[in-house]
């Protein structure tokens, strides 16, 4: 009972709102078991149960994940847009042949924060207490859907694959990162005259007359006469001297810009970044596969409701 009284507001503030999600859905389910469909996945009929089976999920991972905060954090109809995402996950995993077990089930279920004690142990009335009166379900149905999570997290951790990083790609990384660039530049106040300047300037550099120049300046660090994050010039630390960007918007008005000059890394500062370099390399190739599939995967799904 302690784990009760420890989190009795929180259960109060999201009970309401798991009920009522579970009355609709049971009445509207039960009403239109023989309707019409609730829309199309993959060019066949998703039937209104099935969708809404859906949204519950959704909605319950959003209970879990948000608590009281549901409803300032997430509209009804970004459920609904999840609802049909998960849908055409599940298929898409399904129809590749993943699978899942009860024992992986139940480990899913028993690292849920919100199921265990204070020792961080599982709690079977935890479990039975937010089943109930938060989410408004019953534990099997529960264990179905975190059956589908699972599901969904192979086929994604299969899809982004497992990339690696090459010496040749850190380096280049940590040249970027950690090598200084200076900058010349001219100030406009109009963004459309500041594109136009760009456009010219990116095929004849020459024609850019410039104003001021920065000091030499990393990509974390603060361009101090221009009142704006290095961040802003991340391209051009793509450019060899002489070529020109932009247009910029910094803290004193619209930027184009040519790279005057470059200071490499230190090689000696190269191990201590190696690690965190080759992490974010990674990660960043892992989204982008994420992001080619997923937007594959949308366009052949094609949700229609």
């Amino acid at each position: 009972m302690h784990w009760i009284r420890k989190r009795i507001y929180w259960i109060a503030g999201t009970v309401v709102g798991g009920m009522i999600l579970w009355l609709i859905t049971s009445a509207v389910t039960i009403q239109s078991i023989q309707s019409k469909p609730a829309g199309t996945l993959f060019g066949r009929p998703v039937s209104e149960a099935d969708y809404l089976r859906s949204l519950r999920a959704v909605t319950h991972q959003a209970i879990l994940t948000h608590g009281d905060r549901l409803r300032q954090s997430i509209t009804d109809k970004e459920l609904g847009t999840q609802a049909w995402e998960r849908l055409s996950f599940v298929q898409e995993a399904k129809r590749k042949g993943i699978r899942t077990t009860d024992k992986e089930v139940i480990r899913e279920i028993q690292k849920i924060p919100l199921f265990q004690n204070n020792s961080g142990q599982f709690d079977s009335q935890s479990y039975s207490v937010v089943m109930q009166y938060t989410l408004g379900t019953t534990p099997r149905l529960f264990e179905e859907e975190v059956r589908e999570n699972l599901l969904i997290q192979k086929l994604i951790q299969q899809v982004i694959g497992t990339p690696t990083a090459s010496e040749e790609e850190i380096r280049k990384r940590f040249q970027e990162r950690e090598g200084a660039i200076q900058v010349e530049f001219a100030l406009f106040p109009d963004v459309q005259v500041a594109r136009e300047v760009a456009d010219a300037c990116r095929a004849r550099p020459d024609q850019l007359k410039p104003t001021a120049s920065t000091p030499y300046f990393k990509r974390t660090e603060k361009v101090e006469n221009l009142e704006s994050s290095a961040a802003v010039f991340g391209q051009m630390t793509e450019l060899q001297p002489g070529e020109a960007a932009g247009p910029f918007k910094t803290g004193t008005g619209w930027v184009v810009a040519r790279l005057k000059g470059r200071k490499p890394a230190e090689e000696k500062d190269f191990e201590a970044s190696r690690a965190t370099l080759e992490k974010e390399i990674i990660a960043q190739k892992r989204f982008r596969n994420y992001l080619a599939w997923y937007q594959e995967l949308t366009q052949r799904a094609a949700p229609s409701n």
